[in-house]
């Protein structure tokens, strides 16, 4: 394993925004499998505001990247330069994905009540109510202009967990990965899809992410249209690898 050049300059710093499931647990080891020295980024250590990474300061002079759960803007806190990775998920699903995750897992908080009065409870309201915007954004607001804005001037690619392996396979050709086989991480195969939540609750989840929605379609277009930009030699490698792994 040795550590790639990233825009043909080695000093730049990886980035990933890891915004809670969205696949981020999976893309975090495969981007481990690229480089020598990486920094887990602890958000119950440094919280999610950008300012954290200054616990980090010392590590992130020599270090190929940074992985973890933090609102963008954290390159503003250290001079070197730097570029930015992340997922973006249907709302719909991270939603689903988030509460059965943190609330009805006994490794983690538990929550009595149901999906259903979770989706209607004010007091979760951070992580129903256009969460990934938030983060994108940077200061816990939900500006969907500005969130396109950084994403366009500051992520070389914004993956999208519903195309997990196109998302791996254009980070591997933009930013010189090598190896990217994968395991799942992190997954839940218990909790329910959204066929199985009532068409109500599905309806509360989209009226209440309605720029992230906005958001993860805007992320969503411009990673088409890099894979239909793929020449025929990397179209038929990408072939190969959705084969073989099937995506998350």
């Amino acid at each position: 394993m040795t550590d790639n050049k990233l825009n043909n300059d080695q000093n730049k710093l990886l980035i990933f925004l890891h915004i809670p499931k969205t696949g981020g647990t999976t893309l975090t080891n495969i981007i481990r499998n690229q480089y020598l020295r990486n920094i887990s980024y602890s958000a119950d250590r440094s919280g999610l505001i950008p300012s954290g990474v200054l616990d980090y300061k010392d590590e992130l002079e020599k270090a190929s990247t940074l992985c973890g759960h933090f609102w963008f803007g954290v390159h503003n806190y250290f001079s070197r330069s730097s570029i930015y990775i992340t997922m973006l998920r249907n709302p719909i699903d991270q939603v689903i994905s988030w509460f059965y995750f943190k609330y009805k897992n006994p490794q983690y908080n538990q929550f009595d009540s149901s999906f259903e009065e979770y989706i209607s409870s004010d007091e979760f309201n951070y992580f129903t109510d256009n969460v990934q915007t938030h983060f994108i954004c940077g200061d816990g607001t939900a500006d969907l202009e500005r969130a396109k804005q950084n994403l366009t001037k500051y992520f070389s690619v914004v993956g999208i967990t519903e195309l997990f392996d196109e998302s791996v396979f254009i980070m591997k050709k933009e930013l010189g990965w090598n190896n990217i086989d994968y395991s799942k991480e992190n997954s839940n195969p218990s909790r329910p899809n959204r066929n199985q939540i009532s068409k109500l609750t599905i309806n509360k989840i989209k009226e209440k992410n309605k720029i992230d929605l906005e958001l993860y379609n805007f992320a969503r277009k411009i990673l088409e249209n890099k894979i239909r930009a793929l020449g025929f030699q990397d179209r038929q490698e990408l072939d190969i690898f959705k084969s073989t792994h099937k995506g998350l």
